[in-house]
């Protein structure tokens, strides 16, 4: 990961209690002398399970249980809460949950399939071999593969007709619908970005911090509400410090990472952010969000290089920027973002790639079909400006551009399309073309602050 290490959320019994058998077991022995050193030789963190029952089964440790990248739970009691955690994993299709078991119990997962792997213990219920149980028990953590069947549930989806899944790139703004104000702090900072305050984001920040229990006592949806605050208010390295404060299960989420690199390059870390999200695509495979953030990585940099002593280098990053966003457009057409992207790029190489004139229409339709059902947002109506843009529309291009005036919700939106917009009129201008109308929209959206 880009920082700190990957966590294991480890369901284990405490303290010598009795095995489905009946024979006592020393679970404190065998998480100190097996299940630690294996978590450390795997190069994993830990999340230990809560000691009470009740506490087994609220959101908190669930969380942990789904938000974590690895699993490990001791079937040797043959609990209910551990089965259920199991359970919850395996309809989610998340990977890596590895099984041990006390010898001589036989675990109900076993007539499933499930492979468990077996310790034995001494007659005062510590375990035998600790250190090759380790051993083992490390190479089990990095090499288990995603439960059989799992990837069968998306065939369940669309045989029972579940909704296809949404766009990566609305999953913050669905987060925040769902959140609601289920806490109080959700409104409060609400109020805070919406001042476009940093201060005032930072604040609530601080007082989450010296609550009882700190961040670590703090519901997951407040704690990435802050981190989409500090996003919608600028505040990157407030953005940066924040994700090193999460819980582990909750940073290494995809969306926390995501944001994580948002943030990096924005001050300048753009290789740390790049291998974010490298790490990101190597785990889950393409999508139009990771892919559209690595874009703009790729894009920023070719920036940098225009004008510079080194030609190949601006144009070794632009065509990296090209590949990002068509990978992830390509990954679901439905998301015009990295594909309004692809094509500004297209159009801005020496010779516009003509290509582009095939992708244009399928972008088009992608955000008309979205401000189409009512559930658009600034970027639908900032892509549609950039078409016209494209297809030098102007009536279009300022009908676009009023819409998407209103729709503006962080400050940094208008920002980054007012960047393309220069961009484009830029080439216009080495190519002896004056854009004076697109120059015109470029200062109206790079003027606003957002509401």
């Amino acid at each position: 990961m880009g920082e700190g290490l990957a966590s294991c959320c480890v369901l284990l019994p405490y303290g010598v209690a009795p095995d489905s058998t009946g024979r006592s077991v020393d679970f404190d022995a065998v998480f100190a002398l097996v299940v630690e050193p294996a978590l450390r030789r795997a190069g994993l963190g830990v999340v230990r399970s809560p000691r009470s029952d009740l506490e087994l089964v609220t959101g908190r440790f669930l969380d942990a249980v789904l938000l974590s990248r690895h699993f490990l739970v001791d079937l040797s009691c043959n609990t209910a809460h551990a089965y259920y955690a199991l359970g919850l994993r395996r309809a989610a299709g998340l990977p890596d949950s590895t099984l041990i078991a006390v010898e001589g119990v036989r675990p109900s997962l076993d007539a499933v399939g499930w492979r468990v792997l077996r310790y034995p213990v001494g007659r005062r219920g510590d375990p035998e071999r600790a250190d090759d149980l380790a051993e083992r028990l490390a190479r089990e953590l990095v090499s288990t593969p995603a439960p059989e069947g799992a990837k069968e549930l998306t065939l369940a989806a669309l045989l029972s007709g579940q909704p296809p899944a949404p766009i990566e790139r609305l999953k913050t703004d669905s987060f925040r619908e769902r959140a609601g104000s289920v806490q109080p702090a959700h409104a409060e900072l609400a109020r805070a970005r919406g001042s476009g305050d940093v201060s005032a984001v930072a604040a609530i920040h601080r007082t989450l911090a010296r609550s009882a229990g700190g961040l670590a006592a703090t519901a997951n949806s407040v704690l990435i509400d802050l981190l989409l605050s500090y996003r919608a208010v600028s505040a990157w390295q407030q953005m940066v410090d924040l994700h090193r404060e999460l819980p582990a299960p909750l940073r290494e989420t995809a969306l926390a990472r995501e944001q994580y690199a948002l943030a990096l390059n924005r001050i300048g870390r753009s290789d740390e952010a790049e291998a974010v999200l490298e790490e990101i695509l190597a785990e889950r495979g393409p999508s139009s969000e990771t892919c559209g953030l690595l874009g703009r990585i790729h894009k920023d940099r070719w920036q940098r290089e225009l004008g510079g002593d080194d030609p190949g280098a601006a144009g070794k990053h632009l065509r990296a920027a090209i590949r990002a966003y068509r990978l992830g457009f390509e990954s679901d057409w439905r998301d015009a973002y990295p594909g309004i992207n692809l094509l500004t790029l297209m159009t801005l190489q020496e010779p516009p790639d003509p290509e582009r004139l095939g992708i244009l229409p399928i972008v088009r339709y992608a955000a008309e079909r979205r401000v189409a059902t009512g559930h658009h947002d600034y970027w639908d109506h900032a892509t549609r400006v950039e078409l016209a843009v494209l297809d030098d529309d102007e009536p279009a291009a300022r009908r676009a551009t009023a819409a998407a005036l209103e729709a503006i919700r962080e400050r940094w939106e208008p920002e980054s399309t007012s960047r393309n917009l220069r961009l484009l009129t830029e080439v216009r201008r080495r190519r002896g073309e004056k854009w004076s109308w697109v120059e015109e929209i470029a200062e109206t959206l790079g003027g606003t602050r957002g509401s």
